[in-house]
């Protein structure tokens, strides 16, 4: 991600009129945040900038309000970013990641029948990406439809077998479907793709709480009535903290 963005900058400085770079590193600078590499204040200013210099260059861009809709969401403007969102649509309607981070936006406001629309457009558009296959799973994990989420999950896991957050995520949505052995096994599978320990013994424990069993070192806290972690997200809408319309969703934060 860091040497992506010093690309995008590069880019940018080489054709300063151009819109699309400046639109790209705002992206990165955004992702920038969730992965820890800038503080998000610092990361969510370079974001802006970047993405209002896109959309000052070229109105007409897809990417730059798409862009700015992912920032404005980072900043908690929710109007703003489904304006932008929208707008990036209407411009490039071929533009999967734009549907992308609009279905994030509808799921936090609840809106899954919509969010489930725009994720599966998103989809159809892109159909080997396995962050779009996870995302949809995500929102139909949020929507409850825990039998959907795993369907989707595992349909990733056929395009690429080998990424621990996916495992992870199909842990907690079989969890969700009341399989904790099932959700055990995929914990493991974790294991084996490299996932850390101190990413997976939470999980673990609630696993082993909901199956009614204790861990090697001892006893796993029991969780109270609907207590399952939520999915970890490779991208940057953390959900549950930026939306009171999902706040009462009974699943706790996973590490990320």
């Amino acid at each position: 991600l860091q040497r992506s963005i010093g690309y995008f900058e590069e880019a940018a400085r080489l054709d300063p009129s151009s819109g699309l770079p400046h639109a790209a590193l705002s992206d990165g600078y955004v992702l920038s945040e969730v992965y820890g590499i800038l503080p998000a204040i610092e990361a969510q200013q370079r974001a802006e900038t970047a993405a209002l210099q896109a959309v000052k260059l070229d109105p007409d861009l897809a990417e730059a309000h798409a862009a700015l809709g992912a920032v404005r969401g980072e900043q908690f403007r929710w109007q703003e970013a489904e304006d932008a969102l929208q707008r990036a649509i209407e411009l490039g309607p071929g533009y999967p990641p734009a549907h992308h981070w609009y279905a994030m936006h509808l799921t936090g406001r609840g809106d899954f029948d919509r969010a489930l629309e725009h994720m599966r457009t998103a989809l159809d558009l892109d159909p080997l990406s396995v962050t779009l296959r996870t995302a949809l799973a995500f929102i139909q994990y949020m929507n409850r439809d825990y039998a959907a989420a795993i369907a989707q999950y595992q349909r990733a896991l056929e395009v690429e077998n080998n990424l621990p957050f996916v495992y992870m995520n199909l842990a907690i949505a079989y969890l969700g479907a009341g399989q904790p052995d099932n959700a055990l096994e995929q914990v493991e599978k974790a294991r084996a793709a490299g996932e850390s320990e101190t990413n997976l013994k939470p999980l673990r424990a609630n696993v082993y709480a909901h199956a009614g069993r204790t861990a090697a070192r001892g006893p796993a806290a029991r969780p109270g009535p609907g207590h399952v972690p939520r999915p970890a997200l490779p991208h940057a809408l953390r959900i549950r903290r930026e939306h009171p319309a999902v706040a009462d969703h009974p699943a706790p934060r996973l590490p990320q």
